[in-house]
């Protein structure tokens, strides 16, 4: 895994088992990162064009779930 900081652009690709195995990809500027071992997080703030904004949380840690490109 990549190291990455608040302030770092991601692109996360999260594949989800219970919807088909589809691939779901957010793409946006890291606000928060939350170091807490197992259960660390971070969240990314990702613009749409007509919708505005939203904030995604996300796992750090989820073995076979998503990938950073």
């Amino acid at each position: 895994m990549p190291d990455f900081r608040v302030g770092d652009v991601l692109e996360v690709r999260m594949v989800v088992p219970e919807a088909g195995r589809k691939e779901y990809l957010y793409r946006g500027l890291c606000i928060a990162r939350y170091n807490k071992g197992i259960r660390s997080a971070f969240k990314i703030f990702n613009v749409l064009p007509d919708s505005g904004g939203f904030v995604q949380h996300l796992p750090l840690y989820m073995p076979g779930q998503w990938h950073h490109a």
